[in-house]
């Protein structure tokens, strides 16, 4: 019960800084429908009857390996101001006494908070685009033709998820160990 009390101030403190939050939701989301996309097309376009040659699927993997890797990296960077921003919140707590679980909870909340944000702001607006192309469609009496262009494969949006979420990890470990530099003296002073 105490670690969901953590993880709830965690989201509050989260949503307390908007401009962050929500600049860090919508990069993680391009992140995702970049990538959602491109791992689409790379995986539609190998399938009988293959429609690339071998150069362009190589250069389509490609495109997805430096999404991936930027979206590591924007993951890093986004810890990384985490734990900057953070020195005070975390000096104050070290200093009244929560244990380096806790705040290990309270750093992982709110960087997992931001990602699901992402996935499940990606996810709605997909349903929301859908619908709107079947209502059009049904209006006009004729199929929509970009339909496949909206619609990303399920199965490559849960790739996607775990992959970013491997990434978020990776993250979440080095922004971790980041903040366990901290001396609560010294960030007092500095505050």
């Amino acid at each position: 019960m105490a670690k969901l009390r953590i993880i709830w101030k965690s989201f509050k403190l989260a949503y307390r800084s908007k401009r962050r939050f929500f600049v860090a939701v919508f990069m993680y989301a391009a992140l995702i429908v970049a990538t959602s996309y491109i791992l689409n097309y790379v995986i539609v376009s190998s399938l009988p009857p293959a429609t690339l040659d071998a150069m362009q699927a190589l250069g389509m993997v490609g495109i997805a390996s430096v999404l991936v890797l930027t979206t590591l990296i924007s993951s890093i960077i986004y810890s990384l101001l985490i734990s900057g921003y953070r020195k005070k919140e975390i000096a104050t707590l070290r200093t009244i006494g929560w244990d380096m679980g806790s705040l290990r909870w309270f750093f992982l909340s709110e960087l997992i908070l931001v990602f699901v944000v992402a996935f499940v702001l990606v996810i709605e607006i997909m349903i929301h685009i859908l619908g709107f192309t079947q209502y059009a469609s049904a209006l006009i009496g004729a199929p929509v033709i970009g339909l496949n262009l909206v619609a990303i494969n399920p199965v490559i949006l849960i790739v996607i998820f775990f992959l970013v979420l491997a990434c978020q990890i990776g993250a979440i470990l080095f922004g971790y160990w980041r903040m366990l530099k901290i001396r609560p003296m010294e960030a007092m002073r500095k505050a």
